[in-house]
């Protein structure tokens, strides 16, 4: 496997300390995480309108956080549900063979 890129080393840092805080939360259906993920994105978007500014170096400490928090929110539900589609194709592929 290449090296990730330290960007993805960061953002996949951030993505599972999330994960592990809601590692109690089991069996979400496909289209449940689709809906929290267009949630999220929305808040994303939100927050981002906050910021407003043409150079990133402009904006507050405060907003930039929460873009990110969100980012991760919809980063996370777009990686559990590409993996339960991936586990689907996996178990299918075993069927098979």
């Amino acid at each position: 496997m290449k090296e990730l890129r330290e960007s993805v080393q960061w953002f996949a840092g951030e993505m599972e300390g999330v994960l592990k805080e809601n590692d109690y939360k089991k069996g979400i259906n496909p289209h449940r995480l689709f809906e929290n993920m267009v949630r999220e994105v929305f808040e994303l978007n939100l927050e981002m309108q906050k910021a407003n500014t043409v150079y990133m170096r402009c904006v507050p400490s405060p907003i930039a956080q929460q873009v990110i928090k969100e980012a991760v929110d919809v980063a996370n539900y777009a990686m559990l549900l590409a993996n339960k589609y991936r586990n689907a194709l996996e178990e299918t592929t075993n069927e098979r063979t």
